[in-house]
């Protein structure tokens, strides 16, 4: 099950990301020496509080995903880009005693689901370093696709990625006349953005053109720290 991450969980979560024994499969030497480890401050920064809180869903939020009532990792998405329904994902789990075990893989199928559903999104994308073998095989198996896209051709629709040699992964949702009321209601119910946090976005750029836009405030996705690739 997902259970959405309260404020409490956002050091352990740092914890997960830059101080368990998976960390060296995804970041760091000797393996990934041009993705720095971030420090506590660096991590915090980049995953502002609305990820640990309801304050802003359309900006992003980070999910528990707990398996026999034990934490073992997170899923999160990042600021949902409206015009083109679609939003990149970033996952990783706590401790290698957890991989391999189709937890990530399961936890991405939920949250595409639960982000159409409720937000009318129909793409979803993730961006893992070609070094990253096993990453790139759970994405799949979750049902991304690898795209045949550089990363200059990833630049220019989707921004700056994290690495010098990272394959893009895209999933397609079909659109549902379902989702879209729930996004009307999600509007109704205060689904709006802090402007505040526009500043600290670089925008996606032009790519996938979709006909019809969310009707969620329209933002720039966050400036990643290298993301935590590492699935089962």
């Amino acid at each position: 099950m997902l259970r959405p991450a309260a404020p409490s969980d956002r050091r352990r979560v740092y914890a997960w990301h830059a101080k368990s024994d998976v960390t060296p499969s995804m970041m760091g030497p000797p393996d990934y020496a041009d993705l720095t480890i971030p420090t506590c401050d660096e991590f915090c920064a980049d995953y502002l509080p609305h990820y640990f809180d309801d304050s802003a869903p359309c900006s992003g939020r980070c999910f528990i995903i707990v398996v026999d009532r034990q934490d073992v990792g997170v899923v999160c998405y990042n600021a949902i880009d409206e015009q083109r329904r679609l939003t990149e994902l970033d996952i990783w789990l706590r401790a290698e005693v957890h991989c391999g075990k189709g937890y990530g893989s399961d936890a991405l199928r939920r949250r595409c689901a639960h982000l159409h559903e409720a937000y009318g999104v129909e793409e979803f994308i993730v961006r893992p370093s070609r070094r990253n073998r096993r990453a790139i095989a759970a994405y799949r198996r979750g049902g991304f696709e690898l795209l045949s896209l550089t990363p200059a051709e990833q630049r220019m629709k989707f921004g700056e990625g994290d690495c010098g040699d990272s394959v893009l992964l895209l999933k397609r949702l079909p659109r549902t006349v379902d989702a879209l009321e729930e996004v009307r209601h999600t509007r109704q119910a205060g689904c709006e953005r802090d402007p505040s946090l526009d500043a600290r976005r670089r925008p996606l750029r032009t790519g996938m053109v979709l006909s019809r836009p969310l009707e969620c405030s329209q933002r720039s996705a966050p400036q990643r720290l290298p993301r935590k690739q590492l699935l089962p």
